[in-house]
């Protein structure tokens, strides 16, 4: 009898240490707005998810996302999991640390390997750490990638994928902490509103080769007209790099001299959003 209860008392205990030393992957009052996209067609439209409530499994504390059936857990090395103790990230990576993500070309999932390049702490609404990768993606701490979908941090292949997924805004406490450059609201959609235009100003616009070493090339197609065209190209932080001007049919972007890295591009006629996308940078 005094073997079963010292059993008894040990699973308590370590259920116990399981639900004090496992917390939050997100703030409380965490809302992520999440745009999703499919490429070249123009068609955009945004998915809210909030932070939903604890629950118990199996002796975890997980965080759930209401919109969806995601559960989250944090350990106590700042790595996020889910249920099944599949890693999703690793906030406490260090510089030069390999790091897994998941990549989709819409068919097919799977796995490939990035080196943490570098690491710094922004201060949205508190202080957190920021994670720079090599193939392109920012880890913010308590939101996610912000260069993928941020809940799941699935990248959707540039040109091969049928939706790609990107963080669009981020808010805490009620208050936004995060808002994608080139957009100039956090809930944007072409589903409604002059989705055949768009469909239209997206296939005008070639960006080749992508990725790209010495030269990017940015066209437009001659149905565009040149007058008041401009190109915005920001990186990573959204810093803007530079702005182009439309003199013929295309720009070259000399490319050897930026760092390697995912760059960010936006398309204006007149200050009016034609097109945006990315653009990788390999040397």
């Amino acid at each position: 009898m005094k073997h079963y209860l010292l059993l008894f008392i040990a699973i308590t205990i370590g259920v116990n240490c399981h639900a004090q030393t496992d917390f939050r992957f997100a703030d409380s009052t965490a809302q992520w707005n999440v745009l999703n996209e499919v490429p070249f067609q123009g068609v955009e439209w945004t998915s809210v998810y909030t932070s939903g409530h604890d629950t118990l499994i199996n002796g975890y504390n997980y965080q759930t996302v209401q919109s969806c059936f995601w559960f989250y857990r944090r350990d106590s090395l700042s790595r996020i999991y889910s249920i099944g103790d599949s890693l999703i990230y690793d906030f406490g990576a260090q510089v030069g640390d390999s790091i897994h993500s998941f990549w989709c070309d819409g068919f097919v999932k799977g796995l490939y390997h990035s080196k943490v390049l570098s690491v710094d702490t922004v201060n949205w609404d508190k202080p957190r750490r920021r994670l720079f990768l090599s193939n392109g993606q920012v880890w913010v701490d308590g939101i996610g990638n912000i260069n993928a979908d941020p809940l799941t941090n699935l990248t959707y292949l540039p040109g091969h994928s049928l939706s790609a997924i990107n963080l669009l805004c981020f808010f805490e406490n009620g208050q936004m902490q995060y808002h994608r450059n080139g957009y100039d609201s956090c809930y944007y959609s072409t589903i409604n509103l002059g989705i055949h235009e768009s469909l239209t100003e997206n296939r005008n616009v070639s960006v080749y080769p992508n990725p790209a070493d010495d030269i990017a090339n940015i066209e437009l197609s001659e149905a565009v007209n040149k007058n008041g065209v401009s190109l915005q190209l920001t990186d990573l932080s959204g810093h803007l790099i530079n702005t182009y001007a439309f003199a013929g049919n295309s720009i070259q972007l000399f490319t050897k001299q930026f760092p390697e890295g995912m760059y960010f591009y936006k398309i204006t006629l007149l200050g009016r959003r034609l097109s945006t996308g990315k653009l990788l940078v390999q040397h």
